[in-house]
């Protein structure tokens, strides 16, 4: 959709009152600058369990070789480009590999260039989401030049059968605002929508906000994974997981809570809705500034949103991109 009308009528339906962002919800212990891209001077390991396939799994991180970061697994090396990706179950996959949607959303936020060679086909679900990785690599971060700007020359929407994406040019201040909504049964995270501008410093704190599980069975299975009795190819915990169900949640971690509101499952949702950037961004050779609005957009939708900015014709010739 590119009609204004119909973009207003979509906005329109959003709701009122988004969640107030604490001042304190930021951590800039890293030193990364909006302005400029990074890399890492030295490739470094991190260990896990591969999820899907219950083996331990090594993922060395290394300088992006080429402007189109890579992910490999023994032969097999892959661009990060949507016309390799699949629609793998509850994650965006690239190639055979699995879950590749928590890095690529750290590296748009950063501007890090990197890429991940696996001796197993899956990220780790880990205990801190992403960052391990950043943890991992302290040392190593190196500035590479300054950012470049892209953004779209009029807004439009990708409209599903349930849920879409909006994304509007940028407002002149060449940055990336992010407003999303959710909604679910119950009262433990019900209806939610947050609005904030993606800076580095709160992407580092929001960086280990963990998947979810959300079902009205939780209960019981967080119960088993108290007991180390729950698997899903590899073992889920209460540390790796945040586990709710439409009444509570079961593990809240207290550093995102404020003013009677956990935040962890509506940042782990920023992870997810901006990973499908990056394609976008390799694909320009640039960063993408303007605001994007989002609702019930799920990785299957993020892949097709991907394929039709960088992809496909109608992109560049109705909608148009431009540098600034």
């Amino acid at each position: 959709l590119s009609k204004r009308s119909d973009l207003r009528d979509l906005k329109a339906q959003r709701f009122r009152d988004p969640l107030p962002l604490p001042d304190h919800f930021r951590d800039d212990s890293f030193g990364f600058r909006a302005d400029r891209s990074y890399s890492i001077k030295a490739p470094y390991a991190v260990d896990g369990i591969a999820p899907f396939t219950n083996r331990p799994t090594r993922i060395e991180v290394r300088p992006a070789a080429a402007s189109e970061p890579r992910m490999s697994i023994g032969a097999t090396t892959l661009p990060l480009a949507p016309v390799f990706t699949a629609k793998g179950a509850h994650n965006i996959q690239l190639g055979e590999i699995t879950i590749i949607e928590h890095v690529m959303a750290m590296m748009s936020a950063l501007n890090l260039r990197l890429d991940f060679n696996l001796t197993q086909p899956d990220f780790p679900v880990f205990d801190n989401c992403n960052r391990v990785y950043l943890d991992q690599g302290r040392e190593q971060f190196v500035e590479t030049g300054r950012v470049r700007h892209f953004t779209v020359r009029r807004p439009f929407a990708g409209v599903f059968e349930k849920g879409y994406f909006l994304l509007e040019p940028d407002d002149g201040r060449k940055q990336l605002t992010i407003d999303n909504q959710i909604s679910y049964p119950g009262s433990s995270i019900g209806d939610q929508r947050i609005v904030v501008d993606m800076t580095p410093e709160l992407f580092v704190f929001l960086c280990d906000a963990r998947t979810t599980s959300f079902r009205p069975e939780t209960r019981l299975a967080y119960w088993l994974a108290r007991l180390g009795l729950l698997r899903w190819k590899a073992p889920i915990t209460t540390q790796n997981v945040l586990f709710a169900d439409p009444d509570r949640f079961f593990n809240p971690r207290s550093k995102f809570d404020f003013n009677g509101v956990n935040y962890e499952f509506i940042f782990h949702e920023i992870i997810d809705i901006t990973a499908w950037l990056l394609f976008a961004e390799v694909r320009y050779g640039a960063k993408f500034t303007g605001r994007m609005t989002t609702f019930f957009f799920d990785h299957h939708k993020q892949i097709d949103a991907a394929a039709f900015v960088c992809d496909d014709p109608r992109m560049e010739k109705k909608i148009g991109i431009s540098y600034n």
